[in-house]
């Protein structure tokens, strides 16, 4: 089952996960009180964990529950301009570390997940600033990076807006609209996604040397370019979500591809 954007329940061995990504639910508390009563109920059992993907600023009544450390709050983190212009309704870039600070200082396992990267005119001195103040009030266990992708060249500009891009980046995607129009990382070209994570990866490095950093939702070619920046491959990173990314993982122990089953009927010992 999840919520708040993508809340999952996560099994140490066998990476079982049911998941739905209808709502960011942790708005909707402490007045609905169904996410308090799932944390709750996670902290009574063993070796699952409750995970919650938001972009909240929502975390003030979350420090009394019992949770017994089984769950897990992965924000979605974008630099200032992008929370500002193109993420009204959400929390600030401030308002989801603060967030997240009162989570952990609470016993709460949190992660960020820079996604979508999108590359506005200041996403380099935007990066800087975010990853700067994450580690300042954080520490989280896991980043993730994810640079836009999904949509076209052309509904990317009907969405966003050529003014609000870097002119380098979107003729980037320009150019390559022929290149990249069979791929799920499309609209911007390899190169482009390749100087945004470097980038990223570098502002992470100057603050925490081991923290795992993964990429999220990347094709096979990134991931041979990144694997041994990364420490990681494809099939053994560690993501803010996955299902066998349990807290304090390094690397996953079984392939991903392999061992995932699908079960419509839930986990073992977790519904009645």
């Amino acid at each position: 089952m999840t919520t708040g954007g993508a809340t999952a329940i996560e099994e140490r061995r066998g990476g079982v996960r049911s998941r739905s990504d209808d709502a960011d639910t942790p708005c909707l508390e402490p007045e609905h009180g169904t996410l308090s009563g799932l944390i709750e109920y996670f902290g009574t059992l063993e070796r699952r964990y409750l995970v919650i993907h938001t972009k909240t600023w929502n975390t003030a009544w979350m420090p009394p529950l019992v949770h017994n450390g089984n769950t897990i709050i992965v924000w979605s983190l974008s630099g200032p301009a992008q929370s500002r212009l193109l993420e009204p309704k959400a929390g600030t870039t401030e308002q989801r570390i603060e967030a997240a600070r009162l989570a952990q200082e609470a016993g709460y396992q949190i992660r960020y997940k820079f996604k979508p990267i999108i590359p506005v005119r200041t996403w380099r001195q935007d990066a800087a600033w975010a990853v700067k103040l994450l580690f300042e009030r954080t520490r989280p266990d896991v980043i993730s990076l994810c640079v836009f992708m999904w949509h076209d060249v052309d509904e990317m500009l009907k969405r966003i807006g050529a003014d609000t891009l870097d002119p380098t980046c979107l003729q980037a995607a320009l150019d390559a609209r022929d290149q990249t129009q069979d791929t799920r990382a499309k609209p911007f070209p390899q190169w482009v996604r390749s100087e945004i994570y470097d980038h990223y990866l570098a502002q992470i490095r100057r603050y925490d040397r081991d923290v795992p950093v993964s990429l999220w939702t990347e094709n096979f070619p990134m991931w041979k370019a990144f694997g041994g920046k990364l420490g990681f491959t494809a099939t053994d990173y560690v993501c803010g979500c996955g299902p066998q990314s349990v807290p304090g993982a390094r690397k996953l122990t079984c392939h991903p591809f392999e061992v995932a089953v699908r079960s419509d009927d839930g986990l073992l010992g977790t519904y009645g």
